[in-house]
């Protein structure tokens, strides 16, 4: 009887081949998940896309709510703005308000920041002695500064009044919304003054018209008319509340803001030419500016719109023409240098007349 005899080295081979797999069985189950562990990893990469999915829709209503532009200095986020006013809280820097009281020049009061409480900044207004309840709701504007690495930085943000009580004996106590922007200073704190009626010589103002490039077309005759008109002791359909080298704060009259093209929103650009007097010189200064809007808000009362603009582009008509123009370089962060000046004349001007408490 014959038998097959299986080598010994072929029994051995064998026996490592199936203990190879099976060390390898036993390496693979040891570091594979578990079903636990499996779910926990998903759940943690779809909290990821959900928070991704979160800030991208964020981004894409702040776009969709301010045009597409945000201002270079500006706080949105409502954790980052709370932040930046607790900072001032903390360190007890003052609030400077103003009230913006139509046909009247605007008030100022210092307050003390107090605390943040459902949804709105509390302010001491030491200064203020009379309360009238027509103030609820009526927009104000607040500035504050923080420091930041021994930094100071000057924020403002326009809110409206949510509450106000006497406590003590002549303390009032307001509580001010939080503000849904800070818009943080210019590096260089422009001179801002109520320019005197006589000096101002014209106005007009064009909603922002482009060529089939994309420009302003330089030619003035083929601009439609103005939308908007200031001729002295004829036609006030704006009028300039205050000037800087950097911008102004302009009013529209509520059935005139109806009638015209713009929207009134932030970053909405037009073009302004506004038309000085130089007496110095006894002549007329014209300005072409291009101006962005930086803080629109209509009045409580009145309804009329009130515009803060800067001014980013300036042109002067090109020589020898009375209709063409010419853009003229500036560095935005210094302002127009030529406004600058007359608005510090005009300073100089009020301060002789009228004394250093005025």
């Amino acid at each position: 009887m014959n038998m097959h005899v299986i080598p010994f080295q072929s029994v051995y081979a064998a026996d490592r081949t199936t203990s190879y797999f099976t060390e390898i069985g036993n390496s693979f189950g040891a570091t594979s998940f578990t079903s636990e562990k499996s779910l926990y990893v998903i759940g943690a990469l779809c909290g990821i896309i959900g928070v991704l999915l979160g800030v991208i829709a964020i981004m894409s209503y702040l776009k969709r709510k301010h045009g597409g532009y945000v201002p270079a200095g500006w706080v949105m986020r409502p954790a980052d703005i709370t932040r930046q006013i607790q900072s001032a809280i903390d360190a007890r820097r003052k609030v400077e308000l103003q009230f913006h009281t139509p046909g009247m020049r605007r008030h100022s009061t210092s307050c003390s920041a107090i605390e943040i409480e459902h949804g709105t900044l509390l302010l001491e207004c030491s200064g203020l002695s009379k309360l009238s309840p027509k103030w609820i709701g009526r927009h104000v504007e607040c500035f504050f500064s923080v420091v930041v690495n021994k930094r100071v930085i000057f924020y403002t943000f326009v809110s409206t009044i949510a509450g106000i009580r006497m406590e003590g004996e002549n303390i009032c106590m307001m509580n001010i919304r939080m503000p849904e922007v800070l818009e943080q200073r210019q590096k260089r704190s422009f001179l801002r003054i109520e320019p005197p009626e006589q000096y101002v010589l014209g106005m007009a103002l064009w909603a922002e018209k482009l060529d089939s490039s994309g420009r302003i077309p330089l030619n003035v005759k083929e601009w439609d008319k103005p939308e908007l008109v200031y001729i002295p002791n004829k036609t006030a359909e704006l009028e300039l509340v205050n000037l800087s080298a950097g911008g102004a704060r302009i009013k529209i009259r509520r059935e005139v803001a109806k009638k015209c093209n713009l929207t009134f929103t932030i970053a909405e650009r037009f073009i302004l030419l506004l038309d000085l007097w130089e007496p110095e010189l006894g002549k007329r200064d014209r300005y072409w500016l291009l101006c962005r809007t930086q803080t629109p808000f209509i009045d409580f009362e009145t309804r009329n719109v009130d515009l803060g603009v800067q001014f980013i582009g300036l042109a002067k008509n090109k020589e020898n023409s009375t209709h063409e123009l010419v853009w003229v370089p500036f560095k935005q962060e210094d302002g127009i240098e030529v406004i600058g000046n007359w608005a510090m004349k005009r300073h100089l001007e009020l301060y002789r007349e009228k004394g250093l408490e005025e």
